[in-house]
């Protein structure tokens, strides 16, 4: 049964921790934090595919918790008992500007905001961003967002999880001695620096330990990214969308001091595909979105960045200039990623990933199932 980390108090979390998972991270021997997390942001050098839990371990791709919500405590938690390579976490601001783990911008397709007003639950498919069913985060103070509940992955009923905010995930990571590689995907400048100096003050050599995604169109040089966050390193992003928008060419060159890139390619010879060939011909980490529908697999349906519903990939196909376009995202193909060489994955089923390349040979130091 999935244990209650409200946030009661770390006394709480933590009798709740040892009551629901004691033992578990026992089960099999991790590899080292520090081992694990160079291995992901390329300094300590490994031949193998490393894999991201995309939102933690949840849902149907946890098996000991189907209903584990996405982006909650108990998905973190689950995620470093079964030793999984590290997880990738989205940070959002409160109108307070204090720092939560949230994906969507907004609350309502994730929590059960409106019903704590008295209303019927949101609907992804008919209610768009209206405020009194999906608001902004940004629109809601703290105090309040951190006593919402989270939905379930099939949205047919709260779980026992709150919104975590950063503080206490970090402090009970530190206090708990997680050995879980945490990458944070940051869309804001504002929420860049949060998540810095929540790190800082609450995980003593966080550096080593948790690290930041970050859009080339948000940070172009590593040197402006320093300025706002100089204790944590970054994974720089790159998408094709960005090529209208950024010198993506000079953004590229910037950054590749760094030792791990996302470059979403989205099919053989597209848009970018030179740029995540230099990262995989210098030895580094090429990363990239292993794109699992949200809604309904069977159409490949995404939830949009606000919680509503949906679109799908093909919506998002960038024509950058006449005969340079998108016109397919292979993404969502383990075998695709494969073939392009990608080492870096960020998915919402680590399993599935794990065992698609240990078949592939490419997981011989990472043994085990998560």
């Amino acid at each position: 049964m999935p244990t209650n980390y409200r946030a009661l108090g770390l006394g709480a979390m933590m009798t709740a921790f040892a009551l629901g998972h004691a033992g578990t991270a026992s089960a099999q021997a991790c590899r080292s934090l520090e081992q694990r997390f160079g291995e992901i942001m390329g300094y300590n050098k490994t031949n193998d595919v490393m894999i991201l839990g995309h939102r933690g371990f949840w849902g149907s791709n946890n098996p000991h918790a189907v209903q584990m919500p996405e982006n909650s405590t108990g998905a973190i938690i689950d995620a470093d008992a079964a030793c999984i390579d590290g997880i990738e976490l989205d940070i959002k601001l409160s109108s307070d500007n204090v720092p939560f783990i949230l994906h969507d911008f907004n609350v309502g397709r994730t929590t059960n905001y409106s019903e704590t007003k008295g209303r019927r639950r949101y609907n992804p498919r008919t209610d768009g961003t209206l405020p009194e069913y999906n608001p902004p985060l940004s629109a809601i103070r703290s105090d309040e967002a951190e006593k919402l509940r989270l939905l379930n992955p099939s949205r047919a009923g709260w779980s026992m999880y709150t919104l975590p905010k950063l503080e206490n995930v970090l402090r009970f990571y530190d206090l708990r001695h997680f050995s879980l590689p945490i990458i944070f995907d940051v869309k804001t400048s504002e929420a860049v620096k949060a998540t810095n100096s929540a790190v800082r003050k609450f995980v003593p050599g966080g550096r080593y330990k948790m690290a930041m995604k970050v859009n080339a169109t948000l940070y172009q040089t590593p040197e402006a990214f320093e300025k706002d966050a100089g204790d944590m390193w970054a994974i720089p992003v790159f998408t094709t969308n960005m090529l209208g928008r950024i010198n993506v060419d000079a953004a590229f060159n910037a950054w590749f001091s760094a030792n791990a890139i996302e470059v979403n390619v989205k099919q053989p010879w597209g848009l970018m595909y030179t740029l995540k060939d230099r990262v995989v011909e210098a030895g580094k980490k090429a990363g990239v979105l292993h794109a699992i529908p949200d809604e309904d697999e069977s159409n490949g349906s995404f939830y949009m960045n606000t919680g509503a519903c949906c679109y799908k990939l093909s919506n998002l196909y960038y024509e950058w200039k006449p005969n340079f376009k998108d016109t397919d995202d292979r993404r969502g193909d383990l075998g695709f990623l494969n073939r392009e060489r990608f080492n870096l994955i960020t998915t919402d089923d680590p399993n599935a990933a794990a065992q698609y390349f240990r078949r592939q040979g490419k997981r011989r130091d990472h043994p085990g199932a998560f």
